[in-house]
């Protein structure tokens, strides 16, 4: 029987860096995770010669970052290539690149509602509300955008931001967890995206 001072339940990122923060502070750890694979939802698997990945493929890399200091706390390099401003949205009707210039939201909310202007005005307007007055955290996202917009294309949108950029679906994040996300941490992020995940087991 081995002694550890801490047993991590899980090697998702979560899990991870909480692992990484406690081993840099000189505890014995323990890592479980019950599949063959590291990096829950920002991972991928390989599927008939294809890779997949399993959720967020954009990786916060700003100092002081939660992602990020697990790294400085080790010393280890966080090896990403930077994204950030270089972010294309594709839905059905075309393409939308983010503009480094600010004014990502409402671009982007526009571009989902694809020419309905006035509907478009009402959904940013009900997202600053919601920025600002943020919503319960009983419901989900996705029931929060429901009773917005009837809209297809802008809930596949915030679907692959959600998917992307938080690693979780609409149905799965609380309504006030995203505002959260949407107020604190979206505003100057630095995101970036592995060039390569090379696991290797020991």
């Amino acid at each position: 029987m081995e002694h550890w001072d801490a047993i991590v339940i899980g090697a998702g990122m979560g899990g991870l860096c909480a692992a990484a923060r406690l081993t840099a502070g000189g505890k014995r750890v323990l890592v479980l995770e019950k599949s063959g694979h590291l990096g829950g939802r920002c991972s991928h698997r390989e599927h008939d010669g294809v890779r997949v990945t399993t959720g967020a493929i954009m990786i916060p890399m700003a100092e002081h970052n939660a992602t990020r200091e697990p790294f400085d706390l080790l010393g280890v390099p966080l090896h990403l290539i930077e994204l950030t401003g270089r972010m294309r949205y594709r839905l059905r009707h075309g393409d939308f690149d983010q503009a480094k210039s600010g004014g990502g939201l409402r671009g982007l909310i526009g571009f989902a509602c694809n020419g309905d202007d006035m509907h478009a005005s009402a959904l940013f307007d009900a997202f600053v509300a919601a920025m600002k007055t943020v919503p319960p955290d009983m419901i989900t996202f996705k029931a929060w955008l429901d009773g917005q917009t009837d809209n297809p294309d802008v809930k596949d949108l915030f679907q692959g931001f959600c998917a992307a950029l938080i690693g979780t679906n609409m149905h799965e994040i609380p309504a006030g967890e995203f505002f959260r996300f949407m107020r604190y941490s979206s505003r100057g992020s630095r995101f970036g995206m592995a060039p390569a995940i090379i696991i290797e087991r020991v």
